[in-house]
């Protein structure tokens, strides 16, 4: 039994020295390990395809090269200028044909351009050059039908044509202010007359009642603040009285003179004549009578009457001396007397008014 215990120990202080053994080793071989740098692989070199022409022409690739030019009919021109829907200038009449289209840009592959020409069947009616996406409008007066467009030196992809409609352009609108007409008045030798000015865009047309309104060209519009409407008025020629002379009558103006007032002489001259018979004639003369200078505008004037003279008769008298001759100057003194205090009297009475 002892022999055994004694194996058994042996068996496992062999086992546990050559575990030592191995735990020793290991350690030693971690501290002598040496850190390796790893190596990148070599980039692949790619082999450029054979060319094409040589010997290897069986297996070489051609690029692709794709051209892609369409033509199309855009409208006809109503008038002339520059269309809206084009920016091209066009006469009335023609019709426009794009070649080319900008959205075709993305069609083409590896040509940066070519040569092309365009009309029935390829046929040389429109030529130029197109590139990826250019757009050329071209005008014909002609109707067409069947449009192509042939390329080179790469031929064209697209096989469409474009024919010729009724299509008509659009046109930017215009403002346009009239000018209003003239008249020339009517004159007894002709009507009146109505002139229209030159206008481009718009144009003056007479209404039935003789007015005239002004009517804007297609494309073009009238100002907000135009005057549209014209009334030329009456134009019937003058007649009758309209084309009497007229009489021109001359009259004096009035004087701005005082008026003057004329009074009468209140000096008498009484003559008697005495013949043979005993019949006697009495007459009396008025002297000339005199102007009076006109009074200022307050006052007015005065006018003074002749004082009466008294007449004696002769015949009631005695008669003095030859023939009555003393009865004759008596009277006379008697009247020459009474006068005088008449003008006297006359006199004083006016310096006192």
């Amino acid at each position: 039994m002892n022999k055994r215990i004694l194996g058994g120990l042996a068996v496992a202080a062999m086992l546990a020295g050559g575990l030592a053994l191995t735990t020793g080793v290991a350690s030693a071989t971690d501290e002598a390990r040496v850190e390796e740098t790893p190596t990148e692989a070599p980039e692949a070199v790619e082999e450029a395809p054979p060319e094409c022409g040589t010997y290897q022409s069986d297996s070489c690739e051609q690029p692709v090269e794709k051209v892609y030019v369409r033509a199309t009919f855009i409208c006809k021109a109503t008038q002339d200028g520059v269309t809206e829907n084009t920016g091209t200038s066009a006469n009335v009449g023609d019709y426009i044909f794009r070649i080319g289209r900008a959205a075709d840009a993305d069609l083409w592959e590896n040509v940066d351009s070519v040569d092309y020409t365009a009309g029935v069947g390829g046929s040389g009616l429109f030529s130029g050059t197109a590139t990826p996406g250019s757009q050329d409008f071209k005008t014909t007066q002609s109707a067409i039908a069947g449009v192509s467009v042939l390329t080179s030196p790469v031929a064209n992809d697209y096989y469409g044509t474009a024919s010729t409609n009724a299509t008509p352009c659009e046109y930017p609108v215009i403002e346009v202010t009239p000018v209003a007409p003239t008249v020339t008045a009517p004159t007894c030798d002709a009507p009146g007359i109505v002139e229209l000015p030159e206008t481009d865009n718009y144009g003056w047309v007479k209404q039935d009642d003789g007015t005239y309104l002004a009517v804007a060209d297609e494309g073009y519009v009238l100002a907000d603040d135009a005057v549209t409407m014209f009334d030329p008025g009456d134009l019937d020629q003058l007649t009758g009285s309209q084309c009497e002379e007229e009489t021109t009558t001359t009259t004096t103006p009035p004087t701005t003179e005082p008026p003057v007032t004329t009074v009468p002489s209140t000096t008498s001259t009484t003559s008697t004549t005495s013949t043979t018979s005993t019949t006697s004639t009495t007459s009396t003369t008025e002297a000339p009578t005199e102007a009076v200078a006109a009074l200022p505008p307050a006052q007015a004037p005065t006018t003074t009457a002749p004082a009466p003279v008294a007449t004696i008769p002769a015949a009631g008298l005695p008669a003095t001396g030859s023939n009555g001759t003393g009865t004759t100057a008596l009277i006379a003194l008697l009247a020459t007397s009474l006068g005088g205090a008449a003008l006297f009297a006359a006199r004083r009475r006016t310096a006192t008014s």
